[in-house]
């Protein structure tokens, strides 16, 4: 039933069949595009994090997720996709990219109403696992403020849509809502608010559901990501409960395989990156010398063995590295907590890298 359905959303049935099939979500893919990885296992895993996360069932059997990983060239004659590249209708995901978790959620929520653009993208940008090269992830949102206000990011549309330069502040203006009010109220709000809903009811609504007005919520939140970028305000939840790596809180050296056949792997994503995702903690705040040695460095045909620290929990004390081979050794003030780790190389051929970090004091001088 499934596959007919999605014959209905491209001009003819010109969809692969599944071939690699998981427990909630079943991965069919143009000739010539392989998987990097046990990227079906993640999917799996994101979906049963973030569905529990959103208390909506994680889809099964039938009711799997087919993700249609399409050819880039000929995408927007093959299917109605709005955008060029992703979508997600009628529970199936449809994108030139993989894994892209930001369509993940969107299928996962699709029984919970259509809200209007801003907290309907807002969502998914709070919950994904970004692509590793996105630009976007280093957004401070304070440039993006400048530009433009919660509210008139709310009402902005393009081809009826939320213009792709406002996805940043709706992510990270979802995940704020979370982090105050909590998973339950915010599905509330989303459940309560319609597509083409104006400024007058999501108002209504929303002062209705959290029992604040729009435009106090929209001053506290821009004044606690002051200084913060998106990844920093993003909830990192799959992320932050990644295998943890562990060590003496003092000195780190490990080494770790990066390719396609490697435990852990995850991709191609939109190019050739391979991540692998770990977890760090930090016991004390401190003073630590980070560095890292790669086969595939910096300026390398194709992607090069780089790592990104990013501290869960929120743009308060919130810390973030990112180190290649051609940085050296640098010294940054890491503050306690846990550290959502990604460690990235070409997917074209396995590489290895090693990631040192050194306790060489308790606050710079």
């Amino acid at each position: 039933m499934k596959r007919w359905v999605g014959c209905l959303v491209v001009m003819g049935c010109t969809l692969p069949e599944p071939r690699w099939i998981g427990e909630h979500v079943q991965l069919a893919a143009d000739q010539g595009l392989e998987p990097c990885g046990d990227v079906v296992g993640h999917m799996d895993a994101y979906i049963k994090k973030i569905a529990a996360e959103l208390n909506v069932p994680a889809p099964v059997g039938d009711d799997r997720i087919i993700y249609y990983w399409l050819h880039e060239t000929d995408f927007a004659q093959r299917t109605i996709c709005i955008n060029e590249d992703a979508c997600s209708l009628r529970g199936d995901v449809y994108a030139v990219a993989l894994p892209l978790d930001h369509e993940l959620v969107h299928a996962l929520v699709r029984g919970h109403g259509t809200p209007p653009p801003f907290f309907l993208e807002g969502l998914a940008v709070a919950y994904e696992v970004a692509l590793p090269a996105d630009p976007r992830e280093t957004y401070p949102i304070d440039a993006l403020l400048a530009g433009t206000s919660v509210i008139e990011a709310i009402e902005a549309r393009e081809s009826g849509w939320l213009p792709p330069s406002r996805y940043p502040l709706a992510g990270a203006f979802m995940a704020f809502l979370i982090k105050r009010h909590g998973v339950p109220a915010v599905m509330r709000l989303y459940d309560r608010l319609r597509l083409l809903d104006g400024l007058g009811r999501i108002s209504r609504v929303f002062e209705a559901e959290f029992g604040e007005t729009l435009v106090a919520a929209s001053g506290v939140f821009e004044e606690e990501v002051a200084g913060c970028t998106l990844r920093g305000a993003r909830l990192k939840t799959f992320e932050c409960a990644a295998p943890e790596i562990g060590w003496d809180q003092r000195s780190l050296a490990m080494w770790q395989a990066i390719g396609c056949e490697e435990d852990g792997a995850i991709g191609p994503f939109a190019g050739e990156d391979v991540l692998v995702l770990r977890t760090l903690e930090v016991e004390k705040d401190g003073v630590f010398e980070v560095s890292l040695v790669g086969d595939s460095v910096d300026g390398s045909e194709g992607r090069w063995n780089r790592a990104i620290l990013a501290r869960c929990g929120g743009c308060e004390g919130y810390v973030e590295l990112t180190i290649s081979e051609a940085d050296g050794v640098v010294r940054a003030a890491l503050k306690a907590g846990t550290y959502a780790v990604q460690l990235l190389g070409p997917a074209r051929v396995t590489t290895g890298m090693g990631l040192r970090v050194e306790r060489v004091a308790d606050k710079f001088p």
